[in-house]
C-alpha cells in the first residue's frame, strides 16, 4: 500500500473507533437510565403495597 492508501485505512479505523466508542457510551446513558427507572418502579410499588 502507498502512504495514501495508509493514511485513509488510518482515518477509516479512526471513524470506526469514534463511532463504536459513541455507540458503548450511548448504551452506557441508557442502562444507567434504565436502572433508575427499576428503582423509581420498585420503590412506587413499595408505596402502593404500604
Amino acid at each position: 500500500m502507498n502512504a495514501i492508501e495508509n493514511e485513509a485505512l488510518d482515518l477509516a479505523n479512526n471513524i470506526k473507533d469514534t463511532i463504536a466508542r459513541g455507540i458503548k457510551s450511548h448504551d452506557e446513558r441508557v442502562e444507567r437510565a434504565a436502572a433508575e427507572l427499576r428503582e423509581i418502579q420498585n420503590r412506587a410499588k413499595e408505596v402502593i403495597v404500604d
